[in-house]
């Protein structure tokens, strides 16, 4: 299955390997579940379960631990079908910018520079590619001839990147659609140090881009680049200056163009977190497309004949995406206009994974007990939340998940002090009423994402993985029976 990922979301991670666990862990499948936003740690901790409770005497005792601060808090969305415990692991790591040491007998995730390889490697001659890559540099444009058209975009929790052409003789700053995605305060910073103040707004209707107009005073020091009107060929030499992993500067990546199509073009240049957004230039500086989102590598069952084809391309592994730049398809609006459909996918997103937890803490998950408790406690309580888990754009989104939790809480365990005095009867309408009230949530949230008129393509293609998660919760509450009545309900404690 191919995951595509933006790539404000997309990090890299190292590994040092132990052979004994590795194997071990390769050998163990997986538990073969999508998680959406959810909590690194909670994935981490169903892992360490499965491989603990393996029986396997080189898992005996695993334990999977993290040396980064708030890694465990990183909300992951993840599809772990096809995968064994070995690349469950290294695919949470890449999720997280981290890197896993398994030499301890356990998995500990950390930062890649604190790794310390078990044997110092050997001198590498530098081969052909990169010797070419460099004697090419010396032909094409550098960054001191464009630095002062890249532009920094700053959306209140996180960077990426922007750069400043003129297009239809009028000058934009030049982006990605989810780099303002659920942004709270979206800033555009030169590299000069001033914030522009655009005139205008407006997104592209079938791309992930945006372009703000800038009135002619605002970019007088500033330099601007060109978009190129000839089709990228294959072979082409390109370099993408922009704010790699959200460090607040400029990077240059070089590479080439390894795959054109009509919206998109594939580059081999390393481009990673913060580059969305980055142009994609020429050898002459011109602008070729923007920089945009990365696939995975793809992840096969071993029984899979797909793997068998896959094996050893470069389609198998991770593949990086640029967005051309179309002359038509712009819709202006104003940009609290546009945010404002962006806060309904974000508060979405925080919506539906509380339902989630609710649910499988509802069905008796024991893995959900203590985000099901940090939950309750939060929400249950009447007037402004506390130590929320979760940051609502819009107010009426949080409101309606109190409503749901101080529900929940109700009838589920204020309802277990009495629980063994209740008949069959009573048990089947406490069962009826608390599934009852998970399904009008999660069924008003699936109809509100339907109903919305998306503005964009890029947004309708945001809540997808929204309406499906949705679909498999109402499936989940249709299907599953009445666990008290299944069987003598444990007794659930707030933690």
């Amino acid at each position: 299955m191919k995951t595509r990922l933006t790539i404000l979301i997309f990090s890299m991670a190292a590994t040092i390997f132990a052979a004994e666990p590795i194997d071990a862990l390769k050998s163990l499948p997986a538990p073969g579940e999508e998680f959406v936003r959810m909590p690194a740690k909670y994935i981490l901790q169903k892992l360490e379960r499965t491989a603990d409770g393996s029986g396997v005497a080189a898992l005996q005792n695993f334990k999977v631990d993290s040396q980064l601060e708030g890694l465990g808090d990183q909300r992951v969305s993840i599809n772990l079908e096809g995968m064994n415990l070995f690349q469950a692991l290294e695919a949470v790591a890449k999720a997280t910018g981290s890197a896993v040491d398994y030499r301890s007998g356990g998995a500990v995730l950390m930062d890649p520079a604190d790794l310390v390889p078990e044997v110092e490697a050997e001198p590498v001659a530098e081969d052909e590619s990169t010797a070419g890559r460099k004697k090419k540099k010396a032909g094409r444009i550098g960054f001191t001839d464009i630095n002062l058209a890249l532009v920094f975009v700053e959306n209140g929790d996180g960077r990426g990147s922007g750069f400043i052409a003129r297009m239809n003789g009028k000058t934009y700053v030049f982006s990605n659609q989810h780099n303002l995605l659920g942004a709270t305060q979206p800033r555009l910073r030169a590299m000069n140090g001033h914030y522009l103040n655009p005139s205008a707004f407006e997104f592209c209707r079938t791309r992930d881009l945006v372009r703000l107009e800038i009135p002619e005073g605002e970019f007088a020091e500033l330099a601007v680049l060109e978009l190129s009107d000839s089709t990228p060929n294959i072979g082409q030499e390109i370099s993408v200056y922009g704010n790699s992993a959200g460090g607040g500067v400029a990077t240059e990546l070089l590479g080439d163009v390894v795959g054109v199509g009509p919206s998109n073009i594939e580059i081999d240049a390393d481009i990673v977190s913060g580059n969305s957004g980055s142009p994609i230039l020429d050898a002459s500086g011109k602008v070729l497309g923007v920089a945009t989102y990365i696939t995975l590598e793809r992840k096969f069952d071993k029984n899979d004949p797909r793997a068998k084809i896959f094996k050893g391309t470069r389609f198998n592994d991770a593949r990086r995406y640029g967005v051309r730049i179309p002359a038509n398809g712009w819709v202006q609006t104003s940009v609290k206009d546009y945010l404002r459909q962006t806060y309904v996918v974000v508060d979405m997103q925080s919506y539906l994974e509380a339902l989630y937890i609710l649910v499988q803490h509802w069905i008796e998950n024991d893995d959900f007990s203590v985000p099901a408790s940090r939950l309750i406690s939060a929400y249950s309580k009447i007037g402004a939340v506390k130590d929320a888990p979760y940051e609502f754009r819009e107010s009426k989104m949080e409101e309606q998940l109190q409503m749901t939790v101080r529900a929940y809480q109700k009838n589920h365990f204020e309802m277990e002090g009495e629980f063994d005095e209740l008949s069959t009867s009573e048990k089947d309408a406490l069962g009826g009423r608390i599934s009852h009230l998970l399904l009008k949530s999660v069924k008003g949230a699936q109809k509100t994402l339907g109903e919305t008129p998306w503005a964009s393509d890029y947004l309708e293609e945001s809540v997808r993985p929204l309406e499906k998660l949705a679909d498999e919760l109402i499936d989940v509450l249709e299907s599953k029976q009445n666990p008290y009545i299944r069987h003598q309900r444990k007794r659930s404690k707030l933690l």
